[in-house]
């Protein structure tokens, strides 16, 4: 089974273009397609992305209104600072696998710095501007692997599987799987809600007023994925 799924991962768009479904580019000002993900398992994907939008819009929506936002700004720029610092070591692999070794040197020197100067990254004394945002599904197209089909997933949302094979190794590189269950919980939590203030206006940008909501996420997140490749 897992020699299957990296066989569909080595023949996704990137690597096969002409097996893909086009549709035209609404944002070119030139005749182009664009190639669109696979999406075998739609029927599934719609009803999990109708779960997961309740869950955001009936879960994390109100704490992060009626909670989160009400923590002074300067509170709130700290948790966020935290959680990047946290998860600079999936930057850091995510570039080496693309042999960017200016950017893993200078994104662990950065890690280093706010770790120890910044309080475990709480404030961030040293910032390497532009950040360059990689991970393991960058490193994975590097290497060759297509992106593979569409899935969502509850509560985790859009991937293709690509990107939810590199998640998984991030789940196994980052900090907070070798902490304790209660502090695992606790950091998982905060870092779900801090991500949905920074996410949730791109979010309901998207979905809001969209004839197919379900389409535009998914064309919006896999045009992300591709320009953050080409980046």
């Amino acid at each position: 089974m897992s020699l299957f799924l990296l066989s569909i991962m080595q023949t996704g768009c990137a690597k096969n273009p002409e097996g893909c479904v086009f549709y035209p580019d609404p944002l070119s000002d030139e005749e182009q397609n664009i190639c669109e993900v696979a999406d075998p398992l739609e029927p599934i994907n719609r009803v999990i992305f109708v779960f997961n939008d309740k869950f955001y819009m009936w879960v994390l929506e109100p704490i992060n209104e009626n909670v989160y936002k009400k923590i002074p700004e300067p509170a709130r720029d700290c948790i966020g600072n935290f959680f990047y610092n946290l998860f600079a070591p999936v930057r850091i692999i995510g570039a080496i696998m693309q042999g960017k070794g200016e950017t893993a040197g200078l994104t662990t020197n950065e890690f280093v710095n706010n770790s120890l100067f910044g309080i475990a990254g709480i404030f961030r004394p040293a910032k390497f501007n532009p950040p360059d945002e990689e991970d393991l599904d960058q490193g994975l197209a590097h290497w060759g692997f297509g992106e593979g089909f569409y899935i969502v997933w509850p509560i985790f949302g859009p991937k293709t599987l690509r990107s939810s094979f590199g998640s998984i190794g991030e789940y196994f590189i980052s900090p907070t799987k070798y902490t304790a269950s209660n502090e695992r919980f606790i950091l998982q939590s905060t870092d779900s809600v801090d991500l949905w203030n920074e996410f949730s206006p791109t979010y309901k940008s998207i979905t809001e007023g969209s004839i197919d909501e379900y389409t535009s996420l998914k064309k919006a997140y896999v045009e992300r994925q591709r320009e953050r490749l080409r980046e």
